[in-house]
């Protein structure tokens, strides 16, 4: 477009614009940043063909303004929303639930109490895994905030686990200092309900990427 403009200056050089001074430098054009696009907030979208050992990484430091707010809670109880296999959620801890803290994954042994989950918000997402044996695996691309996923398994889809109830049956935490991305995965036998924790140390908040794979077998 700036060769054809510049070529009809040449020849009418009366046509507006044509005797504004030019660059004297190179002309350099910055492509825009890849805007995360969601359908709103919470809301998933299927995942790439994922890499069976390590997918890409989903958020990127230039997309934590994208979101501002994870959107409502849409339940069963305290579950924002319930997702499938091989899909991406994108999130922000922000407007979520505050039903988990330190105590409660101390006392379901999903991590010694080293680090403190007692602030902030959390988002919670049901998975339901059908008859059979799978492996489960999930990623969490946390570049804006210093946030922690949990993977944990409860007998009752429709109600959070709390302190009083008794062990959960699988309840596995990585915790990884600052935004580095965490990976966590278990087997499934049989129908089995999970959810996955995401929650900041601290009072850390912020927007988040989890990525969600299902494979068939225990390996």
């Amino acid at each position: 477009m700036l060769l054809l403009i510049l070529a009809a200056c040449s020849y009418l050089p009366h046509v507006p614009g044509c005797n504004d001074p030019k660059p004297t430098g190179p002309v350099s054009i910055t492509p825009p940043k890849p805007k995360i696009e969601i359908g709103g907030p919470g809301s998933t979208t299927p995942a790439q063909p994922l890499d069976p050992t390590a997918p890409v990484v989903a958020m990127e430091k230039d997309n934590c303004a994208d979101l501002q707010d994870g959107g409502p809670v849409q339940g069963p109880d305290c579950v924002t929303q319930v997702v499938k296999c091989n899909t991406v959620v994108y999130g922000h801890t922000f407007g979520g639930t505050d039903r988990f803290d330190s105590r409660f994954y101390e006392a379901h042994m999903c991590t010694p109490r080293t680090t403190n989950h007692d602030s902030g918000d959390e988002r919670v997402y049901l998975l339901e895994m059908p008859a059979g044996d799978h492996r489960v695996k999930a990623w969490l691309d946390t570049p804006c905030a210093d946030l922690d996923l949990t993977i944990m398994t409860v007998p009752d889809a429709t109600t959070c686990p709390t302190t009083k109830d008794g062990l959960l049956k699988i309840c596995d935490m990585w915790p990884m200092p600052g935004t580095q991305r965490e990976h966590v995965e278990i087997a499934t036998q049989g129908k089995t309900n999970l959810m996955f924790v995401v929650e900041g140390k601290n009072k850390d908040e912020g927007a988040f990427a989890l990525t969600v794979q299902c494979s068939e077998g225990l390996y």
